[in-house]
């Protein structure tokens, strides 16, 4: 509303008229009065002008379209439909306090809000009015609105989503939309947002120059990037992070800032490294276990071939003599079927060993727990250990055939991996019974290893017997701990848990 002439403001003040001409003054008061409510009815906003007693003794045309005419009506009548005054007219308190108000207001048919302004009007003759102008601001609330329920709703995805929202400048200052970047990186939001801290400062030096290459680069193409680096943290741990961004030029090309948010990758980072690592070893391991095949395979043949090969070719022999000498009428002596039946027990024995090597159906003849007690009692007999001490609970009905053979192997490589490197003099093998789980220990006083050396694989076939051990283990779900010291013997264990494989 466009605020009144020099000339009008002399109108609605009282002015006592000088003796000459004051016939001459009121005419030319009347006029500017007319001249002013000629300029109010032209205003885009309703306008009234009320006397003390609620009476409406002006209204512009904005005011007859919203409320009607008055008429000579009072302004509770006309506003609100009332027969008495309002309990609390704020309108009127300018008459007392004779100082401008301004509020919001909402009309009795809740459809419109209006930005109300009061004021003193004194009249031609002296008698105090009150002016009351509303400003139809229904639109703009509804925008504001609008705009507050946008943003509340962007503080919620901001605060929702597992990511940092951020916008930056060229120079590397960033300013951050919530406070996640103090998870993040241990510094507080507002060290960026005062810009005490720059967010390249924080980006190793190694991995900053690749970030602005890559920014460079996306400057010239589609202006959107994504990038990943590593920054320190407040607390010195270092965090890969993954940066995606659009870049926002102005009309002169120069960057204007960055919208963007920023990710921690660092877990996906360690697992991509163990599944590097693990491919890695996958590799090795396949190429060692073919080796290990290949290396089996003579092994049985020349077991074959020099143990068992050869006594069967001793029982030919010694069949060939027994034949000889009953053609000719000669009779066996006991000795003669004595050493016979000792030899075929010991080629027995032979053939049981490579059975069981190659298929342990012990297991599904005695159990699993007879089953590594017999492991156990024949390798102290195999190899004649000082001390051999064995302490098994009962465990047959806790796990699966496959699982039962996965644990007979393990002992079993643990027990050849003894007999091969260790020169041992004492064996510990345990076997205990848990609620949750069942532990397993297989011990010696031998000359022991470097673990990091062999499980690295500088080792041959005994890093290949531990990389074994441990994936048998993986595959039931367990954890194994294989600790050694050269010249203090060895100690494996691992403990595998009672699941879907218990009885």
């Amino acid at each position: 509303m466009q605020k009144p002439s020099e000339k009008v403001k002399d109108a609605i003040l009282p002015m006592g008229p000088k003796p000459a001409g004051a016939r001459r003054l009121r005419d030319r008061r009347d006029a500017q009065r007319q001249e002013l409510f000629a300029l109010l009815e032209e205003v885009q906003a309703f306008v009234c002008l009320k006397s003390p007693d609620y009476l409406i003794r002006f209204a512009n045309r904005a005011f007859k379209e919203i409320f009607g005419d008055p008429a000579g009506k009072r302004c509770f009548e006309v506003v609100y439909g009332r027969t008495t005054p309002c309990d609390e007219c704020p309108s009127f308190l300018v008459l007392k306090t004779r100082a401008p108000q301004e509020f919001e207001w909402t009309g009795p048919d809740r459809a419109r809000t209006y930005q109300v302004h009061n004021s003193l009007f004194i009249d031609v003759d002296g008698a105090p009015l009150v002016m009351t102008l509303g400003i139809d601001v229904t639109e703009r609330r509804r925008i504001e609105d609008d705009l507050r329920q946008s943003e509340e709703k962007y503080r919620q995805l901001v605060n929702t989503i597992h990511a940092v929202v951020f916008k930056g400048y060229a120079d590397w200052s960033i300013d951050f939309f919530d406070d996640k970047v103090e998870e993040l990186t241990g510094y507080a939001k507002e060290d960026f947002d005062a810009r005490k801290l720059n967010w390249g400062d924080l980006i190793l030096k190694e991995d900053l120059a690749e970030a602005k290459k890559t920014f460079l680069t996306s400057l010239k193409g589609d202006r959107t990037y994504v990038r990943e680096y590593r920054i320190r943290s407040k607390e010195g741990r270092i965090i890969w992070i993954q940066a995606r961004g659009q870049i926002f030029c102005g009309e002169d090309g120069k960057v204007d800032h960055v919208s963007g948010v920023l990710f921690d990758i660092t877990e996906r980072q360690q697992a991509e490294e163990s599944l590097r690592e693990s491919e890695k070893n996958l590799r090795y391991f396949a190429s060692q276990l073919l080796s290990a095949q290949e290396k089996e395979r003579k092994r049985i043949s020349r077991e074959l071939h020099d143990e068992l090969g050869q006594a069967l070719l001793f029982l030919k022999l010694q069949l060939k003599v027994m034949q000889q000498r009953l053609s000719k009428g000669r009779g066996l002596a006991p000795e003669d079927w004595r050493e016979l039946l000792s030899h075929v027990d010991v080629m027995v024995d032979d053939v049981r060993r490579l059975s069981r090597d190659l298929s342990p159906a012990i297991l599904e003849d005695l159990g699993l727990s007879a089953a590594l007690r017999r492991l156990v009692r024949e390798f102290n007999k195999l190899y004649s250990l000082g001390q051999c001490r064995a302490e098994m609970d009962e465990i047959d009905d806790l796990f699966g055939s496959e699982a039962q053979i996965n644990i007979f192997r393990i002992f079993q490589e643990s027990l050849t991996n003894i007999a091969k490197y260790s020169q041992a003099t004492r064996v510990t093998a345990l076997v205990q019974r848990k609620e949750k789980d069942v532990s397993f220990l297989v011990a010696d006083n031998g000359l022991g290893f470097n673990v990091s050396r062999v499980l690295g694989r500088e080792g041959d076939s005994q890093g290949l017997g531990l990389a074994a051990i441990e994936e048998r283990v993986r595959l039931l779900g367990g954890a194994v701990d294989i600790r050694s010291q050269e010249g203090a013997g060895t100690r494996i264990s691992f403990t595998i848990p009672l699941g879907k494989e218990s009885g």
